[in-house]
């Protein structure tokens, strides 16, 4: 089984040019990536395992990552040390509110994460008392 894939690699470089070699190098350093998350997202919908909005907060946290490691490998070393103190403070800031919350919903922690972490706790507007589906409805009320 080994022998016949290494046999197809062989043949699929045999026929394939300098340049052809190099269009498929980009296609995967670049389209393939983001077309598996593409479909990732796509196919957790489709196949039940993820409501939209859940898979689009996979997609969106996906495309940060991509957008990571494009930085990571594109840039050289000195152009990555500058950056670093621009995307260091965000993946703390990101890491501090999956923990807060995870704590939080473990009842380790007793305060909800605060306002500036983006995170409705318990699906409720905290400001307004709300009802998340609709500003009117009073069930939600504390």
């Amino acid at each position: 089984m080994l022998a016949g894939g290494i046999a197809v690699l062989a043949v699929v470089y045999a026929l394939f040019s300098f340049a052809r070699l190099e269009i498929f190098k980009m296609l995967l350093t670049s389209f393939f990536p983001l077309a598996v998350m593409i479909l990732a997202v796509l196919g957790s919908i489709v196949f039940g395992l993820a409501t939209p909005t859940e898979a689009a907060a996979i997609g969106s946290f996906g495309g940060f990552v991509l957008a990571a490691m494009y930085m990571a490998l594109g840039k050289s070393r000195e152009q990555r040390h500058k950056l670093r103190p621009t995307w260091v403070p965000l993946w703390l800031a990101f890491a501090a509110a999956v923990v807060w919350f995870l704590l939080f919903k473990a009842g380790v922690l007793q305060t909800a994460p605060p306002d500036w972490l983006g995170l409705a706790v318990d699906g409720r507007h905290r400001r307004g008392g709300a009802c998340w589906r609709c500003a009117r409805c009073k069930c939600c009320r504390r």
